[in-house]
């Protein structure tokens, strides 16, 4: 999960390619998913990564609800 909060393309990029897309799936203590974490931290690129590498990874969170305006 740390790989998406730091930000760092690089390591997001070598993480997904060692331990495959499953690694996207998962999701910490509050529910949150790399995808999320990544938001948060404010990391486009990674961001844009993660949504190109996997469509699934816009499966809804149970605590966390993300609103557009």
């Amino acid at each position: 999960m740390l790989f998406a909060v730091s930000g760092s393309l690089a390591a997001v990029k070598l993480i997904v390619e060692k331990t495959g897309r499953a690694c996207l799936q998962h999701r910490d203590a509050h529910d949150r998913t790399p995808l999320i974490l990544a938001t948060i931290g404010g990391h486009g690129e990674v961001v844009n990564y993660l949504l190109s590498v996997d469509g699934q990874l816009l499966a809804p969170s149970c605590h966390v609800h993300v609103g557009c305006h």
